[in-house]
């Protein structure tokens, strides 16, 4: 059995820079998603289950190089997308709350930055998380989760699921050899139930794709279709 208050939905990346076709980093086989995308976001938000939203958000000046190292402009392979202030930041409408229920209060939708140096938002993460329900964490690179050597990896993500008890997480976005891949490791990683909805994910390339499923699930993910998943709602909470 599932307990709600422990269960988050993982949303990957589900931004405008991967899924508009004027972007750099744009693929076409992100449009296949989205009717699953949009069906999964609508089950969780009538199930009351939260959202946890990883999304890319560059900067690309020389203050964020040492988190942006996945950028060409810092020697790494990918052209600046996700620019603070720019369309390509945003969420798209089949994942964001504000287009599929309406109206909301303010504090169902959170965006945290990635900023170790904001001690007010430190103190007050508990009150500005526990009424959300799409909590958006932005980050400078591909790996969500921040350490040492990913200084890109948003300081608060861990400690949210932490806060929040979240002990079942079903992942789902884009792409499944680099943000997917890296954010299931780090979910495994840190004890939690992981489950990767796999036809609410694409590949940037689909033989590095196959190889990175194969990957999370020797590592313990299990695989699911948003059928599977919206029907584990239904019994479990008789919702969808």
């Amino acid at each position: 059995m599932f307990n709600k208050d422990r269960m988050a939905g993982i949303d990957v990346d589900t931004i405008r820079a991967f899924f508009d076709s004027d972007n750099p980093l744009y693929k076409k086989s992100t449009q296949e998603i989205v009717p699953n995308l949009s069906l999964i976001t609508e089950a969780l938000i009538r199930n009351n289950i939260r959202i946890v939203a990883p999304c890319d958000h560059h900067f690309g000046d020389k203050e964020h190089n040492l988190a942006e190292k996945e950028l060409k402009i810092n020697g790494g392979f990918f052209d600046l997308h996700a620019e603070h202030g720019t369309i390509g930041a945003q969420k798209i409408s089949a994942t964001k709350l504000y287009d599929i229920v309406f109206p909301l209060l303010n504090r169902d939708v959170v965006i945290i930055p990635n900023d170790a140096n904001n001690t007010r938002l430190a103190e007050q993460l508990d009150e500005v998380i526990m009424d959300a329900r799409q909590i958006i964490v932005q980050k400078q690179s591909i790996d969500v989760f921040y350490r040492d050597d990913n200084p890109g990896g948003n300081v608060y993500f861990e400690h949210i699921l932490d806060m929040l008890c979240i002990e079942d997480v079903f992942v789902y976005g884009v792409y499944a050899e680099y943000c997917i891949y890296t954010a299931v490791l780090g979910l495994l990683n840190s004890k939690r139930n992981v489950w990767v909805i796999t036809d609410a994910i694409v590949p940037y390339d689909r033989d590095d794709g196959v190889a990175a499923l194969k990957c999370m699930e020797q590592m313990g993910a299990r695989f699911i279709t948003t059928a599977e998943f919206r029907n584990i709602l239904k019994h479990n909470f008789e919702i969808i």
